[in-house]
């Protein structure tokens, strides 16, 4: 096949649609890849890219072709500015591409409106569409604050009701997803779950001797959806106790202002790494005892899994949940960790106390549970199994 792939983030922008990418060229297809400058998460353009720098690349195996896309800085207006930048240049990028390929992939992280280049091409050429979609439109919009009453939030429910009703078949991340984007198109579609894999490393993982500090790691983006404040704030109040050590790698928008938290609250045991090539991640998975997964108390929180619990999984890390039901209560019911069960600092602190005294036996049942979960549900075989014999039904549908 030739597969058209539209993703607004692409390497060396750190997603896993580079992975995916890569997969379908070794599967012996012709892959193109339609997406932005890559700016994410710092907000500013890589160096070697820009207007004139890169804008078509060849990276084994994979053709890519980069429409403009306005960086995303910080403030409110810049983000604007890069959600419709690339909508309304990738359309038009995505026009003047080749009418021969066979079938589109979407992958679909926020902004919605990446999808707008992918129904472009649809419109113009007839192929079909598969949206990969990991955030429920608009509803992850609540994260940042927007009231669901509001006509901002109001505005981007039609937006995504035309673009969810304009995909041929959708892959959703999380279960929940399913019933959230039917009622909100107000039909059935051809829609189906399906977890995201991951291509971190595998670690072999180090017991902690006795005397060591309990390590609790965090590895992903550092932004507002994370609510990591409340990790702040309770390792602070455990800064007495000589046994915890949070581990905090990754960049975002929130980096700056955690880590001036911390100073201020004197938390010395919360250590912040930058952030670090996947290869390098198999030394903190080795040594984490626990391993942290929390976004903040909106509504959309409880119906999203972030795609970093894949990671933590497939290495057999025990999980410390903060991150809404739909996290909780896959680790709960799996038994694959411990579940925080308010947002809180106190609460959170106290959790963290019960973990640091568990027997290393029932930590090692966490692990071994949270393995079995991902080799049965998430594993990478499972995840390919499922998406291409649709781009290939698709791909026969092309033009009815």
């Amino acid at each position: 096949m030739k597969i058209l792939i539209v993703s607004q983030k692409f390497h060396p922008e750190p997603f896993r649609i580079f992975d995916i990418a890569k997969k379908f060229v070794s599967f012996g297809h012709e892959v193109t890849v339609l997406c932005g400058i890559p700016n994410y998460p710092e907000g500013e353009w890589y160096k070697g890219y820009s207007r004139k720098e890169n804008r078509v690349e060849e990276i084994e195996g994979i053709h890519i072709v980069r429409a403009y896309e306005s960086p995303r800085k910080a403030g409110i207006m810049h983000r604007l500015l890069n959600y419709y930048s690339f909508s309304f240049f990738g359309k038009r990028k995505a026009r003047k591409l080749e009418g021969d390929f066979d079938v589109i992939f979407l992958y679909a992280l926020s902004p919605l409106m990446m999808a707008d280049p992918a129904i472009g091409y649809k419109r113009k050429y007839g192929a079909k569409i598969l949206m990969y979609g990991m955030d429920p439109w608009p509803e992850s919009l609540l994260i940042g604050g927007i009231k669901k009453d509001s006509l901002i939030y109001n505005h981007y429910k039609r937006v995504s009701r035309r673009i969810y009703g304009a995909m041929d078949y959708i892959l959703v991340s999380t279960k929940d997803h399913i019933p959230y984007i039917e009622n909100l198109v107000g039909k059935p579609l051809r829609i189906d779950y399906l977890p995201q894999y991951s291509n971190d490393v595998v670690s072999t993982r180090i017991k902690r001797k006795e005397g060591e500090p309990f390590h609790i790691l965090f590895a992903g983006n550092l932004g507002i959806a994370q609510g990591l404040e409340t990790v702040i704030e309770g390792a602070a109040l455990l800064k007495e106790e000589d046994n915890v050590i949070f581990d905090i790698i990754g960049d975002g928008s929130e980096f700056e202002s955690l880590r001036r938290l911390g100073e201020r609250l004197n938390a010395n045991n919360v250590l912040f790494h930058s952030r670090v090539p996947i290869g390098e991640l198999g030394d903190f998975y080795a040594k984490a005892d626990m391993a942290l997964v929390t976004l903040n108390a909106s509504s959309y929180c409880n119906m999203t899994i972030p795609g970093k619990i894949q990671g933590y999984l497939k290495n057999g890390i025990p999980i410390l949940s903060m991150a809404g039901s739909a996290t909780d209560n896959l680790v709960d019911e799996n038994l694959c960790g411990v579940v925080v069960p308010s947002h809180d600092k106190r609460i959170f602190a106290a959790k963290v106390k019960e973990c640091a005294k568990l027997k290393e036996s029932v930590l090692e049942g966490y692990g071994k549970n949270g393995k079995a979960l991902y080799e049965k549900e998430m594993a990478e075989e499972r995840y390919f199994a499922k998406v291409m014999p649709i781009l290939e039904s698709l791909a026969k549908e092309k033009g009815k």
